[in-house]
């Protein structure tokens, strides 16, 4: 998954509801859902991380500030300080969704286990649902039973996705309106982006072609010039696009004589703001459409296909790779 957007659940109720049972079901049916999920739990007693006779204890007691133990497959690290849930979710970058265990106190959404025969202790305006064998229920809250994990699973991973689809909505304000997403306090970084589609046509109009036969002229020099000029003025054709200067653009074919096609494949880069995806896809639609323009008076069922967006690179998201694929630009 990319991902790459984290979200924090707590999972929350009285003391030994059942939080850590929950939670223990809960995560192997949340990772069959995609998702990678780390854990944060509060001990309100002196927990034995670094317990006497333990190598860590005994480097604390001759004054180390922390201690760490690894082998191949795991760490571990200990601190003698301070520390907050937020500072250790911040440890946990490649989690999709934390699951806090406690923390009613925490502000964030969260699942309340309610033991029978008592009520919710949670602000229920904090609460996806509650999971209670009793009688308890919060009006328009989902109600599940403790053996219901599969279906609460189903709820976690629903409410995970709206969320991210939500962040990811950014060409739209609170109210809906379409909007040029805010750049301006973004870091400038290397951005790079790769795009390919293909053109069906007739053997014979590939042959000519290839051997410049065609009335139009070098339909590949000019479809070339067609697809750079229209990555360059992508943002006059897709309203919600910034303008960018741009530091390259390459247009490239390849004759597929097999299949009766031309693949064209065009590379954006920048230092800058913003990706250059659209560009890239901008350049290689209208390489694809010039070639088609050169063509037509010889051959009018040309077909175009498959244009999509084969690599990019850069920015937050990091790094893109259409699987399969041929090596990266």
């Amino acid at each position: 998954m990319a991902a790459v957007t984290q979200r924090i659940l707590a999972v929350s109720g009285v003391k030994n509801a059942g939080k850590t049972t929950l939670i223990e079901a809960l995560i192997p049916l949340l990772t069959g859902c995609g998702l990678r999920v780390a854990t944060v739990k509060h001990d309100g007693h002196r927990f034995g991380a670094d317990r006497p006779d333990t190598d860590s204890f005994r480097f604390f007691e001759a004054g180390a500030v922390a201690s760490a133990v690894f082998d191949g497959e795991k760490f571990q690290l200990v601190r003698r300080a301070e520390v907050t849930e937020r500072e250790l979710i911040a440890l946990c970058p490649d989690a999709d969704l934390v699951l806090l265990e406690g923390f009613k106190w925490a502000d964030c959404p969260r699942i309340e286990i309610v033991p029978a025969g008592a009520q919710p202790v949670c602000d229920s305006a904090t609460l996806l649902a509650i999971v209670t064998d009793g009688d308890a229920a919060i009006p328009g809250l989902p109600k599940l039973r403790r053996d219901e994990t599969e279906r609460l699973a189903d709820l976690i991973w629903n409410w995970w996705r709206e969320q991210t689809m939500e962040q990811n909505l950014t060409h739209l304000d609170a109210h809906g309106n379409a909007v040029m997403v805010d750049v301006t306090e973004k870091a400038e970084t290397k951005r790079i982006a790769t795009a390919r589609g293909r053109i069906r046509m007739q053997p014979e109009t590939l042959s000519l072609l290839r051997v410049g036969a065609l009335p139009k002229g070098d339909v590949l020099a000019v479809a070339r010039v067609a697809g750079i000029l229209a990555a360059k003025r992508t943002s006059e054709l897709i309203p919600l696009c910034h303008p960018l200067r741009l530091g390259k653009v390459n247009v490239d074919f390849s004759l597929l004589e097999e299949t009766g096609e031309i693949e064209a494949i065009c590379t954006v880069a920048l230092q800058g703001q913003t990706g250059v995806e659209m560009e890239a896809l901008t350049g290689v639609s209208m390489a694809l459409l010039t070639i088609y323009d050169m063509c037509k008076a010889v051959d009018k069922n040309m077909e175009l296909s498959g244009i999509r967006l084969t690599y990019k690179r850069g920015g937050k998201s990091g790094e893109f790779v259409r699987e399969p694929e041929e090596s990266n630009p």
